[in-house]
């Protein structure tokens, strides 16, 4: 196994939002050694796992996680440890929530799970920048730029809706 996204083949069909200046650049998070728990809730259901897929490139291609370097195209599925849910809001709306943190806690939004990505994805989880990474690591280690409004303010503890 790598920890290094991988440069393969031209994938097939048009990789969105991608800058057509740029390589691309395949990678199957599924296959880098992951912090991912395998904890998830019993009460959702399982989105489509290529459109999961296809959103993180999108998110990946838009900002600057790619540092300008390079396009990305998810592959495969997420990393080991890590699975996507879904269910409706009480307003009606299809939410995804990507579960599997040490934290016991979802990632709300896949922007939020993309820095976590990157970070499995360089092998720095000890400096990821992601809400819930911040939230869960020792103040003084805390990054003051991580926004962390999708996550509670509370202690640490497993979830009840965890299996």
């Amino acid at each position: 196994m790598t920890n290094q996204p991988s440069t393969q083949g031209p994938v097939v069909g048009r990789v969105p939002n991608i800058n057509d200046n740029l390589p691309l650049v395949s990678t199957d998070l599924s296959i880098i050694t992951s912090d991912g728990t395998g904890r998830y809730p019993t009460h959702m259901t399982r989105p489509d796992h290529q459109h999961v897929l296809d959103y993180l490139t999108q998110i990946f291609n838009l900002s600057d996680l790619g540092q300008g370097v390079y396009n990305i195209s998810f592959t495969g599925a997420l990393p080991q440890g890590y699975a996507a849910f879904s269910y409706r809001s009480s307003s009606g709306h299809a939410l995804i929530e990507i579960w599997g943190h040490p934290s016991g806690r979802p990632f709300a939004t896949l922007q939020n799970f993309s820095i976590h990505a990157l970070s499995i994805m360089t092998s720095n989880l000890v400096s990821c920048r992601c809400p819930l990474c911040n939230l869960y690591r020792p103040a003084s280690a805390r990054s003051p730029c991580t926004d962390s409004a999708d996550t509670p303010d509370m202690a640490p503890k497993d979830s009840p809706n965890t299996a």
